[in-house]
């Protein structure tokens, strides 16, 4: 019996000298849970702060809520907006959400380091998504209005380049509504030479090609059920049904739909002239036409630009084929130039004008292509 308590005292002697191990196990195992708790907690709260960091609007510096009709993030920076800081009606915010909810960008980033609209990224997006895309420069450029275009009536060819080809065709034809021009040289080729060439007529050099080009995209798609019809009843959609014009198709029909179009975008008749280089060309009379805008022209009266379907191949034959365009400007002695001029003054230059304000006009100024027509005044 005393073997029997002794040993119980000593099992129990052992077992409670076990305890404070157990015990210290125990509260570590607690203090590693709290820890851990805790600091998920913080993660949790650090994520929550980034968050309403990352969801301020970048211009008025307020938290946005995020949804598709409050704010928008921009694809670039991946900064948020709020709609109403970027300028963005709801019309234009359902388009975005149904759309181009990953596509948008912001105002600051669709400029270049200029801070005009970057127009070479545009023309990218055009090309690689038409025809949905519109829509979204459309968007982009809400707050980018068209550069205006030159004050003068018409430009001449003064200081220019001329196109020695086209000059070449135009002295082996009858000029017909040619007369009086001549043609100055561009630097691109193909489809793009056509915006090069409005941009020249219009504004005197080849600055604005790429945003004629943007625009007349977007207005392309815009009125493609007009522009459809207009193709259709014209006669146009038929200059190509001859086999020997079979490779003229494609430039002819980009063209003139892009004709039609930027007609609308510059709110300018567009005259397209043809040479007759040949009497099998069939596609010179319907070339040689019109274009006119598909809205009312603002402000009523329109000036008219001239382009000519030309090559640049120097050699011609009976079934040359036009791959490019170029401007065709006034001869600066022109009589029709100096009629035309001598109309705008009448209009711009009133009885009481200040004498002091016409002496001082430079060369480089509009109004001065017109006084030189009358060096008596």
């Amino acid at each position: 019996k005393v073997d029997v308590a002794e040993d119980t005292k000593a099992k129990q002697k052992k077992s409670s000298n076990r305890k404070p191990a157990l015990k210290k196990k125990a509260t570590m195992n607690e203090l590693t849970q709290s820890k851990e708790n805790n600091l998920q907690e913080l993660n949790e709260n650090e994520q929550k702060n980034r968050k309403r960091v990352q969801n301020l609007c970048c211009t008025c510096n307020k938290e946005c809520e995020i949804t598709s009709k409050t704010a928008v993030l921009c694809s670039k920076c991946k900064l948020w907006y709020h709609a109403n800081c970027e300028g963005l009606k709801p019309n234009e915010m359902k388009i975005l959400e149904k759309e181009f909810s990953q596509d948008y960008i912001c105002e600051t980033d669709c400029a270049n380091q200029n801070g005009h609209f970057d127009y070479d990224s545009s023309i990218s997006r055009l090309e690689s998504r038409l025809p949905s895309a519109t829509k979204l420069e459309k968007i982009l450029l809400r707050n980018y209005p068209l550069t205006s275009g030159s004050k003068v009536f018409e430009l001449d060819i003064d200081g220019k380049k001329e196109d020695k080809i086209s000059k070449n065709i135009l002295s082996s034809v009858e000029t017909g509504r040619a007369s009086g021009r001549k043609p100055a040289w561009v630097s691109s080729k193909g489809t793009s030479s056509l915006f090069d060439a409005l941009s020249v007529a219009t504004y005197g050099d080849e600055s604005c090609a790429k945003e004629l080009h943007v625009r007349t995209r977007i207005e392309l798609s815009a009125g493609m059920k007009f522009y459809k019809t207009e193709y259709d009843t014209s006669g146009l959609n038929n200059i190509t049904k001859d086999k020997e014009l079979q490779e003229f198709k494609e430039f002819r029909e980009s063209s003139l739909n892009f004709i039609q179009a930027a007609a609308t975008v510059l709110q300018r008749n567009i005259e397209s002239v043809c040479p007759a280089v040949s009497k099998k060309n069939k596609c010179v009379e319907v070339l040689n036409r019109q274009f006119k805008p598909r809205r009312k022209i603002v402000g009523g009266e329109s000036r008219t630009v001239y382009i000519m379907w030309t090559s640049t191949s120097p050699k011609q034959n009976e079934s040359w084929t036009p791959n490019h365009f170029v401007p065709l400007l006034q001869v600066c002695d022109s009589k029709i130039a100096a009629k035309r001029l001598a109309e705008l003054k009448k209009k711009m230059i009133t009885p009481d004008h200040d004498p002091d304000m016409i002496i001082t006009l430079k060369p480089n100024d509009d109004g001065y292509k017109m006084l030189k027509y009358f060096p008596g005044n």
